[in-house]
Formats: structure tokens, C-alpha cells, sequence
């Protein structure tokens, strides 16, 4: 018989022509390099079949903890989100952008003791209104009186034991979350508005401009 191809594949010698013995040895060497390649394959299979086996249980396991987990990231990912508002609430407050009524409550209350000018809600939109003069107002306002109201939220001040050199005043609209500031320094009346239609200034603070003008 003539195996030529098989005999090839299997490593084994290929003979031109053989007699009927040199067939049947060829047969069994050929048998017998199967069998070896056989048992090659099964060896090999075996580590093939554990690695198979170990990642299917480490998916197992990775399929088990997110479950485990995404309650709990479901939680910090409420937490951060709480965290987020509260920031922009903080944000929006020193931007002038939060509830302005709530400064009608320091009616009564002198700015050094209620933070009037440094904190929020004004803090931020009054520092943009007077820019560099910011210091100046607040020097202004050395000695001042408390807030009060009459229509728009109001206070007036000047420097201590020097009201002709400067004094200032500041009106607050809650409900437009506008302001007016104004500087008077010997004599001379320098303003600061928030965009729109002007305030008009209570008659107490009309009055205390114009004395200070008059002198």
C-alpha cells in the first residue's frame, strides 16, 4: 500500500516502494506516532480546560461584586451630586444670585456685626460694583448706622471723627437684587449703579446727601 502523504505528516521516512513486510512495519510506526500525538493533544488539553475553568470563575466572581457594588456607587454618586448642589447654592450666594430677602432679617443690625458688606449675598456683587473703590466705601462706612428700611433696604456712614472727608451710603433692592452705592468726599458725590432704572433713595438718605453737599 502507499501512504506517502500520512507517512510525511507524521515525520515518518517515505519510501518509493515497499514490500508487503516494509508496508506493515511503516503501518504499526505510523500507529504508533499517532497514538504518541494522541496523548500529546490530551496533555496539552488539560491546562487549556483549567485556564478555561479559572475565567469562568473570575468572571463569576467580577459579575458578583458589581453587584455588591453598585448600590454603594449608586450612593456616592447621590452624595456627589447633594455635594454639587450645595456648591452651586454657595456659589450662586456670593454671587449675588441668591435670595436677597433674607437680608431684610438684619434690619436693626449695624454691617460690621452682620457681615453685611463681606459675606453673602452682597459680598460679591458689591465688590464688581465699586471695583478698586471698594476700600474706599468701607473706610466710608467707619462709623455707620444700622440697616434699615423704608421701601429698599438702606445704611449711611463716614470716616471716623471725619464726615466732610468722606462718608458713602448703600441702597439695596431685594426684590431686583440691584444696588446703589455712593462715595462723598469733600463735598463731591461719586455713584454707583447696577444696570436699569435708578433707585430712588429714601428721604433719609436724600437728606444725608445733601448735607454733606452743602458742606
Amino acid at each position: 500500500m502507499w501512504r506517502p502523504l500520512l507517512l510525511a505528516a507524521l515525520g515518518l521516512p517515505v519510501l518509493l516502494a515497499c514490500s508487503d513486510e516494509q508496508v506493515g512495519k511503516l503501518q504499526q510506526d505510523a500507529s504508533a506516532a499517532i497514538g504518541v500525538a494522541g496523548a500529546k493533544l490530551q496533555q496539552a488539553s488539560a491546562p487549556l480546560a483549567e485556564i478555561k475553568h479559572q475565567a469562568a470563575t473570575a468572571l463569576d466572581k467580577a459579575g458578583t461584586l458589581a453587584g455588591e457594588l453598585q448600590p454603594k456607587v449608586q450612593q456616592q454618586v447621590e452624595e456627589l451630586k447633594q455635594q454639587a448642589g450645595a456648591v452651586r447654592e454657595v456659589v450662586s450666594a456670593w454671587q449675588g444670585k441668591g435670595d436677597w430677602t433674607v437680608l431684610e432679617k438684619q434690619v436693626g443690625q449695624y454691617p460690621r456685626d452682620s457681615g453685611l458688606f463681606d459675606k453673602p449675598p452682597l459680598a460679591a456683587p458689591l465688590a464688581a460694583l465699586l471695583g478698586k473703590d471698594l476700600a474706599k466705601f468701607k473706610l466710608f462706612m467707619d462709623t455707620q448706622g444700622p440697616l434699615q428700611q423704608d421701601r429698599l433696604l438702606f445704611v449711611t456712614g463716614n470716616k471716623r471723627h471725619a464726615a466732610q472727608d468722606g462718608a458713602a451710603y448703600l441702597l439695596i433692592d431685594v426684590s431686583q437684587r440691584k444696588l446703589e452705592a455712593g462715595l462723598i468726599e469733600n463735598g463731591l458725590l461719586k455713584v454707583y449703579a447696577s444696570e436699569g432704572t435708578p433707585l430712588q433713595p429714601p428721604a433719609e438718605v436724600r437728606t444725608f446727601i445733601g448735607n454733606l453737599q452743602r458742606q
